[in-house]
C-alpha cells in the first residue's frame, strides 16, 4: 500500500516555518536604550541588539507627569547628551524607526549623586580622587557591555 503525505500538511508545515523564520530576524533587531547621569548632564545610549548604534534616533524626555522636557535626536554614534532639565526621575524615551522603541526611566536618586559627585568634583580631584561620577548600570559604552554600576537601573526594552 502506497502512502501519500496529504496536502494540507504540506501547506500547514510551510506556514509553520515561514512564521517561525520570520520571529527571530525581527528579535535580531530589538533597540535598547540606556541613560545615565554625568555630572549636570545626561548621557543617551542607543543601540540595536546586534551591536549596531541607533544613528539620528529621535530622543524624548518626560517629566513623571508626562511633560515633554527635551526633544532632539541621537548622533551618528547612537548617542545624545543633554543637560539636566530638573531633578526628578526623566523618563528617556527613544524611536529609531520602524517601530524600534524603548524606554528608559532613570531615577532622581541617581540625578543627584552625579550633581552632588560634580559639585564636590574640585575638592576630590585636589585630594587625588577622581572627580567622575559613577555610571550606571545602564552604560554600555565603547565595546557595547556594562561598566561600573552606580545603581540597580534596569532599561526596559521593546523592539
Amino acid at each position: 500500500m502506497k502512502y501519500t503525505f496529504p496536502l494540507k500538511s504540506i501547506f500547514l508545515l510551510s506556514f509553520l516555518f515561514l512564521l517561525l523564520s520570520s520571529v527571530f530576524p525581527v528579535y535580531a533587531h530589538k533597540v535598547n536604550l540606556f541613560a545615565y547621569a554625568e555630572g549636570n548632564k545626561v548621557v543617551v545610549e542607543g543601540f540595536f541588539s546586534d551591536g549596531k548604534v541607533a544613528k539620528k534616533a529621535q530622543i524624548q524626555v518626560f517629566s513623571p507627569s508626562g511633560d515633554r522636557l527635551v526633544q532632539d535626536q541621537a548622533d551618528d554614534d547612537g548617542v545624545f547628551v543633554f543637560e539636566i532639565p530638573e531633578v526628578t526621575d526623566l523618563r528617556v524615551s527613544l524611536y529609531a524607526g520602524m517601530g524600534h522603541r524603548a524606554e528608559f526611566t532613570l531615577p532622581a536618586d541617581e540625578i543627584r549623586g552625579a550633581l552632588a559627585a560634580a559639585a564636590s568634583g574640585g575638592a576630590a580631584a585636589a585630594g587625588g580622587e577622581s572627580s567622575a561620577p559613577a555610571r550606571s548600570a545602564g552604560c554600555w559604552r565603547n565595546g557595547r557591555g556594562p561598566t561600573a554600576s552606580s545603581s540597580a537601573a534596569s532599561p526596559s526594552r521593546s523592539g
